[in-house]
């Protein structure tokens, strides 16, 4: 998850586990979600293993995809 939150510049670069928890809470806050909620989406697009979903099972990890179609979405904000 450090890999994806540095890469769409919500925190800074090799933090640690802690400044990652924070930027997880400041996302959660403003989405007005838990953080648990942030933390297991990002989880999932990093794993792409959708376990209590038999249907989608497992998708593969696309993570770079997901940073790449972020990264855009924030540009045009």
């Amino acid at each position: 998850m450090h890999d994806i939150f540095e890469a769409l510049e919500l925190c800074q670069a090799e933090v640690d586990d802690y400044q990652l928890f924070k930027a997880i809470i400041r996302l959660a806050s403003n989405a007005d979600v838990t953080p648990y909620a942030v933390d297991k989406v990002f989880w999932l697009i990093g794993n792409g293993n959708f376990y209590d979903d038999p249907e989608i099972g497992s998708i593969g990890n696309h993570k770079q995809d997901f940073i790449e179609f972020a990264r855009l979405e924030l540009l045009q904000e």
